[in-house]
C-alpha cells in the first residue's frame, strides 16, 4: 500500500497489524501502529474512521492501567463521533 501510495490502505494495513501484535503482546508496536494509521486517516480528512482507531487506542491504554491516557483517546473519540452525528442529523 505505501510503495503505490494508497494511504487508506496502508492505514487499514497498520490497524491490522496492531491487532497481530496484540496477539503477541507487544503493545508498544500496537501502539506505534495505531496511532500512525490515525495520523493518515487524519490527514485524508477520514475523521470517522480515525475515531475509531482513537477509541481502540482508548481501550488499549486503559487495559494497560492508564487511565488518563485512555480517557484521552476515549474523549476525543467521542467528540468526533458527536460531532460526525451532528452534521449527519442536519
Amino acid at each position: 500500500s505505501r510503495a503505490i501510495g494508497d494511504r487508506e490502505s496502508e492505514a487499514s494495513c497498520l490497524n491490522d497489524l496492531g491487532l497481530s501484535y496484540i496477539v503477541q503482546k507487544n503493545y508498544d508496536e500496537v501502539k506505534r501502529c495505531w496511532e500512525e494509521s490515525v495520523s493518515i486517516l487524519r490527514s485524508l480528512g477520514l475523521e470517522k474512521r480515525a475515531a475509531f482507531g482513537l477509541h481502540n487506542l482508548g481501550i488499549l491504554y486503559m487495559d494497560q492501567g492508564d487511565y488518563v491516557a485512555a480517557l484521552q483517546y476515549l474523549e476525543e473519540s467521542l467528540s468526533i463521533n458527536r460531532a460526525a452525528g451532528a452534521k449527519s442529523d442536519q
